[in-house]
């Protein structure tokens, strides 16, 4: 039995096992380069990161956790039970079983602990009443931020991803359409 088949639930485990499916590499490099840009500015004085209300973020976070669900059930209208199962039974050379499928898988889970971290954050952090250093309360704005745009991005990838996935559906069925037609015209 493979690592991949006994999961036990862990979803760090799980996203660490499927790293590399978590969002594409061009999706990395812009949210890398905004969030500079944001540190840019905040540094020179363009914008003002004190001005963020963290606590004001619970509902944009509910929202994002929420299209979250969605979306997963969106995949599984698109994934039959049996293409899952071949997901999972395909296996690369230097691959072990039911990797494939934790990388399908894996932005969902990826874009859904974004939105659960952030709305534990908006939560919370309006209650702190520790008084912080204003430079410490900037940097924690800032990752705040990040994580946010993070999650936007994550949720792009995720939506783009059902999109291709639901032309790839239609186009398999297509062409098996197309296969039937032909075997019964010989």
């Amino acid at each position: 039995m493979s690592e991949y088949e006994k999961y036990d639930g862990r979803p760090v485990k799980f996203l660490i096992h499927a790293r590399t499916g978590l969002m594409d590499e061009k999706l990395w490099c812009s949210w890398l380069f905004l969030c500079l840009i944001l540190f840019l500015l905040n540094i020179t004085g363009v914008m003002d990161l004190k001005l963020i209300k963290i606590g004001e973020f619970v509902d944009s976070s509910i929202a994002g956790l929420s299209f979250s669900l969605i979306v997963v059930s969106a995949v599984r209208e698109i994934f039959e039970k049996n293409e899952l199962i071949i997901i999972y039974k395909r296996q690369n050379d230097n691959e072990k079983q039911g990797l494939l499928l934790l990388k399908v898988l894996a932005p969902y889970v990826f874009t859904s602990m974004i939105f659960l971290v952030l709305g534990i954050i908006s939560l919370i952090a309006p209650l702190v009443t520790v008084a912080l250093p204003i430079n410490m309360v900037i940097m924690i704005k800032y990752l705040y931020v990040a994580l946010l745009l993070l999650g936007l991005f994550s949720l792009f990838h995720v939506c783009y991803g059902i999109i291709i996935n639901i032309y790839n559906s239609v186009r398999r069925e297509v062409i098996k359409e197309n296969i039937k037609n032909k075997e019964k015209k010989e």
